[in-house]
């Protein structure tokens, strides 16, 4: 499925979002619940306030970075 042009609110529950690609979007305050996000990539994509519970981010990037490397760097910071 190709979203162009979107311009409504997105929330996706329970939805199978594996492989997909975000580019060159606006996210924010988006709703993730319980969806799998597994290899998915976004690029130059707005994602302030995005709320992401219960998915599978397994090889999930983020401009490339894995987003499991991020929350990984994230914890030694805080330590």
């Amino acid at each position: 499925m190709k979203l162009h042009e979107l311009c409504d609110q997105i929330e996706a529950l329970d939805a199978g979002l594996a492989g997909s690609s975000f580019r060159n979007v606006d996210l924010s305050n988006t709703a993730f619940l319980d969806v799998n996000l597994s290899g998915a990539t976004f690029r130059d994509v707005n994602l302030r306030g995005v709320q992401i519970d219960d998915a599978d981010l397994t090889d999930m990037r983020i401009r490339g970075v894995r987003v499991s490397d991020l929350f990984a760097a994230y914890e030694n910071t805080k330590g």
